[in-house]
């Protein structure tokens, strides 16, 4: 299968997402906006602290857990530092790799941001406290026990501010002993907006929560979401753009403990419902709605300790090929016989392929155009099935869409079935990888007849029983 346009880059360097007014408004909704005022509402400039520093209390800390009083407690990690310079330019770092390190008014105590190297948006922000540990007892004062927690393997403590969508980690004295300030979503809310970017423009994505993602040279990612569960390191994200709409939506989430992994699939059962089995490839657990068009896969298939969570455009294979026998029922305008630029004019294109949504069976859905010298569609093929998806159950289903789409079929030998001799031919071919591929009309290397009557297929192919 041909890959769309990837917006994939290397989260060490490109750490940044963006709001997602677009799709928000699409769906009904209100765009959600960060704590900066914009347009004729100007920001409050917050200006630096001078004079003597203050002795270090628990006022410092406000009375809001994870809230910081002042601008300090307005700055977010992933929040443009343009915006951050309107209210307070003192907080801005001067260098794309270099922190900034203040004086916060209290004796003992600094602030210190970083950027996200290079991308002018605020990477880290750091409440620096004194190193014999005295503030833990201010900062408990201020805002109560917090929850015990682990953070980079170290004892820490955490504090949560679900209206600001703020934590606050209290690493123990011997691993610094500092407060670090963030930004996270939980479960549900990293669900729906992953659900939301799918059928969305790709080249005009904005999100609500942005963060920064640490360095993770594993993997390539598009976009930084806030964390879920993880200290400091925001959740991978990477976006498919295929035919100018996001096809796929895929967030490397980390999982410390099962704890976490529970909470993370108790908010998909409430989204999705029960499970229907396992995904294309064997990749991981499967969930489908319908009714929003969505399917996701949440599987761990390199043992890494996250979970990986896919989201695709969805739409059951019966429904794809639709119950008419004459008719398909993806195929809303005639595609045989049709240039691509009047193609353009009902699908979704992208290069010689025509984009449809993923099945219960297919990564992705995409009809590959053969064209005639004259420019026109002589055939398509299109795959039915994931080519590594090794399912004798997935292949035994599809067959039973085919049949009751089409009929019993005419069986030859290595290639598969002939549901239609006359033009246009319709050909469903089952591969040596147990995948089936549809083929419609002229398609260079089909044979359309009985065994030995033409070209066939490659050997090795199964013979369909």
């Amino acid at each position: 299968m041909q890959s769309g346009t990837v917006y994939d880059r290397d989260p060490a360097v490109h750490s940044r997402a963006l709001v997602l007014t677009v799709v928000l408004a699409a769906c009904g909704g209100e765009p959600k906006r960060d704590s900066v005022s914009r347009g004729s509402n100007a920001p409050k400039v917050e200006p630096a602290p001078t004079g003597p520093a203050k002795p270090l209390d628990a006022s410092a800390f406000g009375t809001v857990p994870a809230r910081m009083p002042g601008a300090i407690g307005r700055v977010r990690t992933g929040m443009a530092l343009a915006d951050v310079r309107a209210f307070a330019k003192w907080l801005v770092p001067a260098d794309d790799f270099k922190p900034i390190i203040v004086e916060s008014g209290y004796a003992g105590m600094r602030y210190i941001v970083y950027s996200d190297g290079g991308e002018q948006h605020v990477g880290r922000v750091i409440v620096d406290l004194p190193d014999d540990g005295s503030a833990a007892a201010l900062v408990t004062q201020a805002w109560g026990a917090g929850a015990a927690s682990t953070c980079d393997g170290a004892p820490c403590t955490v504090w949560i501010d679900p209206d600001q969508h703020g934590r606050a980690y209290l690493l123990d004295p011997a691993h610094g002993g500092d407060l670090e300030l963030s930004t996270y979503l939980t479960p549900t809310e990293l669900l729906a907006e992953l659900a939301q970017t799918i059928g969305a423009a790709g080249d005009h994505l904005e999100f609500p929560h942005p963060a920064s993602v640490g360095p993770a040279p594993d993997i390539r990612v598009g976009y930084g979401f806030p964390s879920v569960f993880g200290f400091r390191a925001g959740t991978a994200v990477m976006l498919t753009v295929r035919g100018g709409k996001v096809d796929t939506a895929q967030a490397t989430v980390d999982i410390p403990d099962d704890a976490a992994r529970a909470q993370m699939i108790d908010a998909i059962v409430a989204g999705f419902g029960k499970a229907v089995g396992r995904g294309p490839g064997d990749q991981g657990t499967m969930w489908l709605d319908p009714a929003r068009g969505l399917r996701l896969v949440a599987g761990d298939p390199q043992g890494r300790g996250v979970l990986q969570l896919t989201f695709t455009p969805f739409r059951r294979l019966e429904d794809l090929l639709g119950p008419a026998k004459d008719q398909l029922a993806f195929e809303t305008a005639p595609i045989l016989g049709k240039t691509k630029a009047e193609l353009a004019q009902t699908y979704t294109l992208d290069g010689d392929l025509i984009i449809l949504p993923s099945t219960e069976h297919s990564y992705a859905t995409a009809i590959t155009l053969v064209f005639g010298d004259d420019g026109k569609v002589a055939g398509y093929t299109l795959p039915l099935s994931t080519a590594d998806d090794q399912d004798p159950k997935a292949r035994d289903h599809i067959k039973a869409m085919l049949t009751k789409k089409f009929g019993k079929g005419t069986g030859y030998v290595h290639t598969g079935l002939i549901y239609r001799k006359a033009d246009p031919r319709i050909v469903a071919r089952l591969e040596p990888t147990d995948a089936w591929t549809l083929i419609v009309g002229a398609v260079p290397g089909v044979n359309p007849g009985p065994p030995g009557s033409g070209s066939g297929s490659a050997s090795g192919s199964h013979a369909v029983q």
